[in-house]
């Protein structure tokens, strides 16, 4: 079996958790995030370990012997405070990390070679930038496309 990619797995169940906890009022646990992202229920247990690893999310441990090592059978699940600004609930610090974060998830989305080579192109050149040089690039340009630049 294929390992999923952050954007197939982990991205998925903290938009869902992002969606979900609030409604489930601190019972969500994995067979919800099963139903609402169609994940199965091996994929679901292991992206909620990386995610608790990564200090993304929480939630009260009710695993059993029985359960796949490196898994993860949570109630209660919600989001941490890097899982809320990663999924855009809270405002992230750095606004030029998130343009190269919006750059990475295009080059790992493009299936198209020549595209991908210019993304890592663009990538490279702006990570060379300094990085107030390059808040203000980012953040300039959140403000253009938003119309709040006038």
């Amino acid at each position: 079996m294929a390992r999923l990619t952050w954007h197939q797995r982990e991205q998925l169940l903290l938009e869902a958790i992002r969606d979900l906890e609030d409604e489930l009022l601190g019972q969500l646990q994995n067979m919800h995030l099963t139903e609402h992202t169609g994940l199965g229920a091996t994929d679901v247990a292991l992206g909620l370990q990386a995610l608790l690893d990564g200090d993304f999310i929480a939630g009260g441990d009710i695993s059993s012997a029985e359960d796949p090592p490196g898994s993860a059978q949570l109630l209660g699940i919600r989001l941490r405070p890097a899982g809320r600004v990663h999924v855009r609930q809270w405002p992230g610090d750095d606004a030029a990390a998130a343009l190269l974060e919006v750059l990475d998830d295009a080059i790992e989305r493009t299936d198209d070679p020549e595209q991908r080579g210019a993304l890592e192109q663009t990538r490279r050149g702006l990570k060379g930038l300094a990085g107030k040089v390059l808040t203000e690039v980012a953040v300039g340009y959140a403000k253009r496309v938003s119309g709040l630049d006038a």
